[in-house]
């Protein structure tokens, strides 16, 4: 019988794992495609601000 309660708690505590692993998971791909959009957008604002003329101290 207390084989049984021990593989019990041992199945309970593998689901709890595997839950948290998924929810982790979940919230890593989240996390990824936030920063890939970021990363995006800033590559995409570095283009633009490099199209604008460049200005020197000399020409004011």
């Amino acid at each position: 019988m207390q084989d049984y309660d021990l593989d019990d708690r041992l199945v309970e505590r593998t689901r709890r794992l595997v839950d948290l692993a998924r929810r982790q998971r979940a919230q890593l791909e989240t996390d990824l495609e936030q920063t890939t959009g970021m990363i995006r957008r800033s590559r995409e604002l570095l283009r633009k601000l490099r199209m604008w003329p460049k200005t020197n101290e000399r020409d004011r």
